[in-house]
């Protein structure tokens, strides 16, 4: 799940339980979340490369062993 995902579902969430406090001690009588809708963007997909072919597999492992700089890089 996208950060973006996880953000949306966490304002979800909250709006769920301030409303539902609020509905149980009879402030409120709607759901917060409907003013929501549309409010947040969904996150865009992207799609990564992968390696299928195994003799590429064999090539990459190869030559991140053999790699002789700093590891962060």
């Amino acid at each position: 799940m996208l950060l973006a995902d996880l953000k949306g579902e966490l304002i979800a969430v909250s709006c769920a339980i301030v409303h539902n406090d609020s509905t149980n001690t009879g402030r409120d009588d709607r759901a917060p979340t409907a003013d929501l809708t549309g409010a947040l963007t969904p996150a865009k997909k992207k799609h990564l490369a992968v390696i299928t072919d195994p003799a590429e597999v064999w090539r990459l492992l190869t030559a991140m062993e053999e790699y002789q700089g700093m590891p962060s890089t």
